[in-house]
């Protein structure tokens, strides 16, 4: 653990993080790759905390299961966000209950 810049920003090599801050509302989980690092302080102050973790799109074998971290991060929304390099690559399904 350790703290990271006021702004919010979070590296693709800091994955993965989790951000508080009380100007923002709700908790978000946020699946994301290198676009993310950009958008990282816009959520930092959307988000009263957010989850932040790689999708690993490229390393199929490595992809989180979306649904057991949502819930480990007691997630209100989840963002899977992802740059146009892999429009080609599906996301991964979601169990249906």
């Amino acid at each position: 653990e350790r703290t990271g810049p006021s702004d919010g920003t979070v590296g693709l090599l800091d994955l993965p993080a989790h951000t508080e801050s009380g100007s923002g509302v709700g908790k978000a989980l946020i699946a994301r790759d290198s676009t993310g690092e950009a958008l990282a302080p816009a959520w930092a102050q959307a988000f009263s905390e957010t989850c932040q973790l790689r999708h690993n799109l490229d390393y199929p074998d490595r992809r989180p299961d979306v649904l057991a971290e949502a819930q480990k991060c007691d997630a209100d929304v989840v963002l899977y966000v992802f740059t146009e390099r892999y429009f080609s690559q599906f996301p991964p399904t979601l169990p249906v209950n």
